[in-house]
């Protein structure tokens, strides 16, 4: 008994919380996750994909999001959008992406612009130049791709259509009044399933951009000033990647998280782009996806990542959601998603499934995640998930 006792030790674990945030049910494609009312907390601007549902922007309190007043106008076949003050007059702005009806018709992507009352907004209805009407409009991202004040915009595009009209991911500069579509170096169909940006490792003014490409590979394209990107492949040309993520460092360029598709349920890679651009392609960390306890690697595949220090140790970790290899519209049973604990990410701890439905995109927004459900054949949740740190007695 008294030897025992003597053995037992303290363990600290984490244990989810997952809760919900009240909304009207639909079909989810993603969220957006910015600042919106510029308070210091992370707010969510949740996208409907399918159904006549108005969207609306869910305001964080500091302990609860709730939904604002204002209902964006509905828009068939929403994708992702992104938050930036595109005319530097204090507000953030919201551009949406909009699919084509699987390039089967014609559309637009929607600029709304903040009028800085009680959270309003107001549909840009003339020429914005970034309509893009025939591209099936996919991911987002406000960037800078040259050196002005005014944040840039990249559009990504996927799948082909079924006309002849031009689909291509497009880079758009910020000409204070409109976009204007720049040519690039970019492929036509890069970063459709999964796209980053980050500080340029080359001009501290600029971003560079890191894409999969339009069906294997994926490359790191560096910003080398007036909209000129050198192209840097990735290893695994021959592989499926389906994520990206920038881990931040202090004082110095972020990383680059990547997961690819190369066998198992997946590995997670990361990079450091100073390497890439100076032409070392070896991955600082490399490993597969999984648990020792995981028995289910082989049948889960990684779907989507986010980047936040879950255990406040000061190293960022990585959450993975993944879906079922048989059937990617169907969550990974029982405890399906992973949270890899930084800095090394060698020790994982799974963590509940969905719902309903299946994981899908995945936010870190203010000491959180936000994790998204949705598909085709269901309507979608978006759920907040808090770890907090457990210590018990183990023998």
């Amino acid at each position: 008994s008294c030897g025992s006792e003597q053995s037992a030790q303290k363990t600290t674990m984490l244990v989810a919380s997952i809760s919900r945030i009240e909304m009207t049910p639909r079909q989810i494609w993603a969220a957006t996750v910015e600042d919106f009312d510029q308070d210091g907390d992370d707010d969510v601007f949740i996208g409907g994909h399918g159904q006549r549902h108005k969207d609306r922007i869910f305001y964080y309190d500091g302990e609860r999001y709730q939904q604002g007043s204002f209902a964006f106008p509905y828009s068939k076949d929403r994708h992702a959008c992104a938050g930036a003050d595109i005319d530097l007059d204090g507000d953030l702005d919201l551009y949406c992406s909009a699919g084509a009806n699987r390039g089967r018709g014609k559309k637009s992507n929607l600029l709304f612009k903040a009028v800085g009352v009680d959270g309003e907004y107001e549909k840009v209805t003339a020429f914005h130049g970034a309509e893009d009407a025939y591209g099936r409009g996919r991911f987002v991202r406000f960037l800078s791709a040259d050196e002005d004040e005014y944040p840039d915009l990249l559009v990504t595009v996927w799948g082909e259509r079924e006309d002849e009209n031009r689909n291509a991911s497009m880079l758009y500069r910020n000409d204070m009044e409109r976009f204007t579509a720049v040519k690039t170096a970019l492929p036509e169909e890069g970063g459709g399933r999964c796209l980053a940006t980050l500080p340029s490792s080359n001009w501290p003014k600029l971003d560079d951009i890191v894409v999969c490409k339009g069906k294997k590979g994926a490359s790191y394209y560096q910003n080398e000033g007036n909209y000129r990107f050198r192209e840097h492949p990735l290893p695994f040309q021959d592989s499926w990647w389906v994520a990206f993520e920038t881990i931040n460092r202090v004082s110095t360029t972020p990383l680059v998280a990547g997961i690819v598709l190369n066998g198992g349920g997946g590995s997670l890679v990361v990079y450091d782009p100073k390497s890439l651009v100076a032409g070392d392609a070896e991955a600082i960390l490399s490993r597969p996806i999984s648990t020792r306890a995981d028995l289910r690697t082989t049948q889960c595949l990684a779907k989507a990542m986010a980047v936040a220090d879950i255990n406040e140790d000061g190293h960022p970790d990585i959450f993975i959601t993944r879906v079922e290899r048989s059937d990617r519209q169907q969550a990974c049973e029982g405890d399906g998603d992973l949270l890899l604990l930084g800095p090394d990410y060698r020790q994982a701890q799974q963590v509940k499934s969905v719902a309903s439905g299946r994981s899908a995109w995945v936010y870190a927004a203010n000491d959180h995640l936000l994790r998204l459900s949705g598909g085709e054949r269901w309507e979608g949740d978006v759920e907040v998930i808090r770890f907090v740190k457990t210590t018990v007695s183990t023998r």
